[in-house]
């Protein structure tokens, strides 16, 4: 009855426009002889007939208001009839009960759930606003609902635009309102940073007490747009707030030290740590996923790093570096691997060695690959497709990881063969790498021929491969020229640089932002060596006719 009187003042807010007689006559109604309002039970019916006609009076003044055609407001009419059965009989009650309101809105709400369910975010948002229309006010749960849906989306802007419209009607914010806008900031990644420091705002001034499951998804999120020190803060305050960490959060931390350029590799090591201290929580393959993408792309701090042990034969003064094959970036050949970070998997203890190669390259030796997934053989385990893709792009020993993936009965796919035609291509082997492209007919995907123009450092072998492209019918696109274009920067190629600005030009390649910033730093950072400095400056001078008719603007 409450509700009922509080949806009528809201109606009759937004009747004033047709004169308040309307209003306090259907007040009158609602009242008794002495002026207290009626009970629930005794006006059933009447509340139902008195809400429709408080929705006709709405619909015919806002009808006037915007100019709606009286067509449209006979529809919008009709609607509400079959909303609130507004015909006065005994029907209309037993079928919708004392509150037809209530009733009425939570078949919307589920009718809501399930379009969002299917990704059918636009007729959901009909539904709701219709909803609306119709005078059955959406509550928190409907408004959570919605809200999630286009946070599973990444549409951060439309979460947002309810979230406010959410608070303007007065509407208290639930833990699965904010993890919901948290999932949004975390699937629509670095550019949503800011709403997601709104977002924290909010909750600070309201002095909000996230769940587990809502702490999960704002260290996500904080982790999506690389705020990995407040992620690690967050994890910090956990034990203090009472929340114990799952499965889900060690994995949101591996996550966040994958993205940590200075010290990921080092934070990594103190998350795996800690999972193995956990009583009710271990390690599964997602975990040792993230794992291998933070021995790949996370940054290694200098405590972490040392140098390879030295190997001292008799009679020699000179201390001997050991050798390993390591794989050069940009398919420079480099002779040995200078440092080595040490990364401990507990509880077996096993140490995985990550070689560190002069030029940055990080490569795992044969035994270091087995070692590792022995581990998870130990832990009962069971590598998927994702942990060779990751695998082949650190082994040093392609056989191995093909055997293992043959062993585990996984077929190699596509995305495989292609991390794999990447690792050969860094190591120089541009034969093999070409080999495999070969054997599985990947000569009319882009994507493979990037992955092989990461080994093409010379002016040679980069002219060979887009012609190669052209062969197999394919127009080089601008990722494989930013490819080539960043390994003649990277090694000062300047006429190697002046060949891909001619074959942009022929080829009506225009260049996107990177490349266009690779090729001003060359041009603005002339050599040293007086040989190279005339080539600088052909190229420079090429570059500045160049960049009139190619360039985006």
């Amino acid at each position: 009855f409450q509700a009922n009187m509080q949806h009528m003042c809201e109606a009759g807010r937004t009747l004033r426009y047709a004169g308040g007689s309307v209003v306090r006559h259907a007040l009158s109604l609602l009242s008794g002889s002495n002026g207290a309002p009626l009970r629930a039970s005794a006006c059933s019916q009447r509340h139902a007939v008195l809400q429709l006609t408080f929705a006709r009076c709405l619909r015919k003044s806002s009808s006037q208001i915007t100019g709606e055609s009286d067509e449209l407001a006979d529809s919008n009419l009709r609607k509400m009839d079959e909303i609130f059965s507004g015909d006065g009989s005994d029907r209309g009650v037993k079928k919708w009960g004392k509150d037809p309101w209530k009733v009425k809105r939570q078949h919307y709400t589920r009718h809501v759930l399930n379009l969002t369910k299917k990704d059918k975010l636009a007729e959901a948002a009909e539904v709701f606003e219709h909803m609306t229309n119709a005078g059955v006010y959406p509550d928190t749960a409907a408004y959570n609902i919605l809200i999630a849906g286009y946070g599973r989306s990444g549409k951060i802007k439309e979460a947002f635009h309810l979230f406010n419209e959410m608070k303007k009607r007065a509407l208290e914010p639930s833990n699965h309102t904010y993890s919901s806008l948290l999932n949004a900031c975390s699937n629509a990644g670095p550019p949503a940073k800011e709403y997601l420091l709104k977002i924290q705002e909010e909750m600070e001034r309201r002095n909000v007490t996230l769940n587990g499951i809502a702490t999960n998804a704002h260290l996500s999120a904080m982790a999506s747009c690389r705020l990995h020190e407040e992620a690690f803060e967050t994890y910090e305050k956990m034990s203090s707030q009472r929340l114990n960490p799952d499965l889900q959060t060690f994995g949101t931390l591996l996550q966040a030290a994958s993205k940590d350029e200075r010290n990921g590799l080092e934070r990594a090591q103190r998350v795996w740590l800690d999972l193995a201290t956990q009583d009710n929580v271990a390690p599964d393959t997602l975990c040792y996923n993230q794992l291998l993408l933070c021995m790949r792309e996370a940054g290694i701090p200098s405590s972490m790093r040392k140098p390879l042990p030295e190997a001292k034969g008799e009679g020699e003064k000179e201390p001997r570096t050991r050798k390993v094959v390591s794989s050069p970036p940009r398919g420079v050949l480099a002779a040995n691997a200078k440092e080595v970070a040490t990364f401990v998997l507990p509880p077996s203890g096993h140490e995985i060695r990550l070689c560190l190669g002069r030029w940055g390259e990080r490569w795992l030796t044969r035994e270091d690959t087995l070692g590792l997934l022995e581990a998870m053989k130990k832990a009962s385990l069971f590598p998927d497709v994702v942990t060779f893709n990751l695998l082949i792009g650190l082994a040093l020993d392609t056989e191995c990881v093909l055997k293992a993936m043959e062993e585990a009965n996984i077929p190699p796919d596509r995305k495989f063969w292609i991390a794999t035609i990447r690792s050969l291509a860094l190591r120089g082997d541009l034969k093999g790498a070409r080999a495999i492209l070969e054997k599985w007919e990947l000569r009319s995907d882009q994507q493979a021929y990037q992955a092989l123009a990461m080994g093409c450092v010379s002016m040679e072998d980069g002219l060979k491969l887009v012609e190669e492209m052209e062969t197999s019918g394919i127009r080089p696109n601008e990722f494989v020229i930013g490819t080539l274009v960043g390994n003649a920067t990277k090694h000062r190629a300047f006429e190697y640089l002046t060949s891909l600005l001619k074959v942009m030009k022929h080829k009506e390649i225009i260049p996107n932002a990177t490349i266009l910033q690779m090729l001003e730093r060359a041009a603005d950072n002339p050599p040293a060596s007086p040989w190279q400095l005339k080539r600088h400056q052909g190229f420079k001078g090429y570059y500045t006719i160049w960049k009139t008719t190619m360039s985006p603007e």
